[in-house]
């Protein structure tokens, strides 16, 4: 039979004893809790250990392969024993990361002390992982550059993004943004429309927030694409998951999609594919990091700055 608690975090969690992460010697810090179940959306990158005992306690952890993907921890072999396997095929990483309240972008990880899982057993503990030594990376056959922490603004740039960091061209349809709370939809909307402004192209119609309008909004709305205008709307993730109907599903199949944090919440639901290729761990929640997602193809990309360019939180409609 499930059992419940409380979690401070995600409210009544239940589980069965098969779900119980057992850590023998607790984890640092936190000796005495020995019991844990691991709760979290399947499609975001961050996962929580929540502790049973304590709904207050819980630690953001990931996969190391989601930070860095040729992690190559070697463990001493008394912890393999503590775990009861030395078999790679029943053990699995987890690593512990730290997310700033107020700064959620300068996400940390702790790959020094990777926690160690017997997957049949569920036995788990946090170990100090020795050097692996260093191998010579082989030659890749296309150089990837980094796509950047910042854009400034500039003509004609509303972001850069692709294998080369390079500006992206605007959208030529109605597009949708869609992200979390923070994740820079009203700065994206900005981008967009400055440069439509500057390329001078038809005037759109601009609804922030399309997912709190009233129905005077959605009626524009629908109006306008009935007539080919173009939209550029945004909408919180998990609200354009749920919603089936009306013109934030329209737009959501006829239009682009900018999906920013696709690492969280269920992003790759709204897209229609996995965007694990797409996101980078490192600029996880970083103000305007993202994807562009059209039926061919998902780029990743970082939206310039446009902070202060529309007013947040209205719910209404706009020309530029």
């Amino acid at each position: 039979m499930p059992e419940t608690f409380v979690s401070e975090r995600f409210g009544e969690i239940a589980y069965t004893q098969d779900d119980v992460l057992s850590f023998p010697r607790g984890l640092p810090a936190f000796e005495n809790s020995r019991s844990w179940v691991l709760v979290g959306d399947e499609d975001n990158a961050i996962k929580w250990l929540q502790n049973i005992e304590d709904g207050a306690l819980a630690l953001p952890v990931t996969t190391p392969d989601a930070v860095m993907p040729d992690y190559n921890a070697r463990i001493p072999e008394d912890e393999l024993e503590l775990v009861g396997s030395m078999d790679p095929s029943d053990l699995a990483l987890l690593i512990v990361v730290s997310i700033p309240e107020a700064a959620p972008w300068n996400m940390t990880a702790n790959l020094r002390a990777p926690i160690l899982l017997n997957l049949r057993t569920h036995r788990a503990v946090q170990v100090i992982a020795l050097r692996a030594p260093r191998r010579a990376p082989a030659r890749p056959a296309h150089r990837l550059v980094a796509i950047p922490r910042a854009v400034a603004t500039g003509p004609g740039i509303w972001a850069v993004g692709g294998d080369d960091a390079r500006p992206l061209p605007v959208p030529r349809g109605s597009v949708l943004v869609v992200g979390p709370p923070g994740s820079g939809r009203t700065m994206t909307l900005g981008a967009l429309r400055r440069c439509l402004h500057e390329a001078r192209e038809e005037v759109p119609l601009v609804v922030d927030d399309l997912d709190m309008a009233e129905a005077g909004v959605h009626a524009q709305v629908e109006e306008a694409l009935r007539v080919g205008r173009v939209v550029l709307a945004s909408a919180s993730t998990d609200r354009t998951a749920g919603t089936y109907r009306g013109p934030l599903a329209t737009l959501r199949e006829r239009g682009d999609l900018v999906v920013l944090w696709p690492g969280v919440g269920p992003s790759s639901q709204v897209a229609g594919r996995s965007l694990r290729s797409v996101t980078d761990p490192r600029a996880l929640t970083l103000p305007g990091r993202g994807a562009l997602v059209s039926r061919a193809s998902a780029l990743p990309l970082q939206v310039a700055d446009e902070t202060g360019t529309i007013a947040t939180g209205n719910s209404r409609a706009s020309s530029a």
